[in-house]
């Protein structure tokens, strides 16, 4: 998908989210999320690709929440094929952009339709639509286009960090820093 259908599509989803309920759901995925943390898939073999796809989805939080003035503590790409960048963002503007960076890499990277309803009712959009609510200044398109730019503009420190993650499973800060100050 283009980078401009991406936006467009990731703002029809923030519009449409209903912002009353979205805090509890994503109390809900967190809980679940946390509970996973330790699971592993015996027997069970997470699709082709589907731990890159993954790396690139965290890759992207981490890489434009960064560039957004976040401090990354680290990435992680888990066994269950869950990922999470524990952060400290600067601005409620930086850690809307960078929630919803993991969206929009995967439709840029050409999520399929199973995947974008995932990704549609994700934590991700959900956090960013209550957040933007509560920015009177910003809106659904304007947030979703500063996360576009920035993911489309440094899609390369994008990629470098995901296949870093998909290879180690985990980087620090530090690592994301360098990878993204070495583009620059």
């Amino acid at each position: 998908m283009n980078a401009r259908d991406a936006i467009e599509l990731v703002t029809s989803w923030l519009d449409v989210t209903h912002r009353a309920s979205a805090r509890a759901r994503v109390a809900v995925a967190i809980q679940s999320f946390r509970r996973s943390e330790t699971e592993t898939l015996h027997g069970i073999d997470l699709p082709v690709g589907y731990r890159g796809s993954v790396s690139i989805h965290e890759a992207s939080h981490a890489v434009v929440g960064y560039l957004w003035g976040a401090e990354i503590v680290r990435v992680r790409v888990l066994e269950n094929g869950n990922g999470i960048v524990e952060s400290h963002p600067d601005t409620p503007l930086g850690r809307i952009v960078g929630q919803l960076a993991g969206p929009l890499a995967d439709l840029i990277n050409g999520a399929d339709e199973s995947h974008q309803f995932v990704l549609a009712h994700s934590s991700d959009i959900l956090s960013a639509a209550v957040e933007i609510a509560e920015l009177s200044w910003v809106s659904n398109r304007a947030a979703a286009t500063f996360a576009g730019c920035t993911v489309l503009e440094n899609w390369e420190q994008i990629n470098r960090v995901a296949v870093a993650l998909n290879e180690l499973g985990e980087l620090d800060g530090a690592t994301i820093a360098a990878f993204v100050a070495r583009s620059q």
